[in-house]
C-alpha cells in the first residue's frame, strides 16, 4: 500500500509479519517483488532523491514504542504481529 503524506511523499508498508521465523517479514514475498519493481522505475533508489522509501509495520510500531506510546505497541503487536494461536491451531506449536 502506498501512501501520501502532506508533502506528497510515498511510503510503503513493505511487509507484514511477526518476529516469529515463520511468519518473518520476508515471508512477504508478493509485496516486496512489486515495491523492488516500482523502485525500478525511479530517478533513483535514494529516498531523499526519490521521495520513496519503504517502511515496515514493525518499524512503525518499533518507533512507537521508541517515543513513548509503548502500550499503543503492544496492542498493535499483538493484533498485527503476532502469530501464536495461528502457530497453535494450524501446526500445533
Amino acid at each position: 500500500m502506498v501512501r501520501y503524506s502532506k508533502r506528497r511523499t510515498p511510503a510503503c508498508m513493505s511487509a507484514l509479519g511477526a518476529e516469529h521465523s515463520r511468519w518473518g517479514r520476508s515471508q512477504n514475498t508478493q509485496c516486496g517483488n512489486a515495491v523492488r519493481s516500482y523502485q525500478g522505475h525511479l530517478k533513483s533508489e535514494d529516498p531523499n532523491e526519490s521521495g520513496f522509501q519503504t517502511v515496515t509495520l514493525e518499524d512503525c510500531i518499533d518507533t512507537l514504542d521508541a517515543v513513548g506510546a509503548g502500550d499503543v505497541a503492544t496492542k498493535l503487536r499483538g493484533r498485527y504481529l503476532d502469530f501464536s494461536l495461528i502457530d497453535r491451531v494450524v501446526f500445533g506449536e
